[in-house]
């Protein structure tokens, strides 16, 4: 009744309510133990061998479940087992996870829970694709992170938040699974 939009990744759908609340369901990610899906139809998360926490044995991925720790969002981007949040002051949170810098760290190791994307405070407007997202800042920079080749100064290595070099200002980014395009001001 008081979803205002809907956003949907490749495993995932998130609803973002009139309150500026989010519930998502489908796989966003590996869930710290304290927040694996319970009740009728789920099942319960186990750690990975490799020290990964994952969800198993979710028989009923579509039951929406609130996302702790999102509040006053105005945006969402959801990726393959990941999402950002951009919220209303500015700041973009990310969860899920993050094998390739999906989550805006200076680094790939996992992640547990929701944390602040490694890029200026002001963020616009936020994109994602499968396993990258890039932010547009009030200054119409745009930041890029994640599986994206050949980000201008970022090297092949390196999956943290790098400004993309050379763009007029910026209003609005798209992120495709190999590129990403901008909408700049005036056009």
């Amino acid at each position: 009744q008081d979803v205002v939009r809907v956003y949907a990744g490749e495993e995932a759908t998130c609803a973002l309510h009139r309150d500026g609340m989010v519930a998502c369901w489908g796989r966003t990610g590996p869930w710290p133990m304290e927040r694996c899906p319970s009740g009728p139809g789920l099942g319960a998360c186990v750690r990975a061998p490799d020290h990964a926490v994952m969800e198993a044995a979710v028989r009923d991925k579509h039951v929406p479940r609130p996302m702790p720790g999102l509040n006053n969002v105005e945006m969402m981007a959801v990726g393959s087992s990941f999402y950002c949040a951009l919220r209303s002051n500015g700041e973009v949170l990310c969860g899920g996870e993050n094998t390739l810098g999906q989550l805006a760290q200076k680094h790939v190791n996992p992640v547990t829970g929701i944390v602040k994307a490694m890029v200026p405070e002001d963020a616009v407007h936020i994109a994602a694709s499968s396993w990258s997202a890039c932010s547009v800042h009030r200054s119409g920079e745009v930041w890029c992170w994640g599986a994206l080749p050949q980000v201008p100064g970022q090297s092949g290595t390196d999956r943290g938040p790098t400004l993309v070099q050379g763009l007029p200002q910026a209003t609005q980014v798209a992120v495709g699974s190999l590129h990403a395009c901008a909408r700049v001001e005036g056009g």
